[in-house]
């Protein structure tokens, strides 16, 4: 555990993570722009959400089989949040 810690002080893990997450969060921004299915993104660092309209209870699951097919892989929570 000690030599875990050590690697992510050492190598800068936190904070390079927490750069990459605001770049993300800012193009996932854009999905919300151009997607009224699409309520809002949501994160911290690189745990990242994208909050989908409860009016359409079967898109996540779409989503997520669609990013599957081409190598993609997280979870739905709570039934509307990749």
């Amino acid at each position: 555990g000690l030599a875990t810690l050590r690697v992510i002080e050492e190598e800068g893990l936190v904070a390079a993570a927490a750069e990459k997450g605001v770049y993300f969060l800012e193009k996932l921004q854009n999905i919300v722009k151009i997607n009224p299915q699409i309520q809002q993104v949501v994160g911290l660092g690189l745990i990242l959400g994208i909050v989908v309209d409860r009016k359409y209870p079967h898109l996540p699951e779409e989503i997520m089989y669609k990013c599957l097919a081409n190598g993609l892989s997280f979870k739905v929570s709570a039934g509307n949040v990749l």
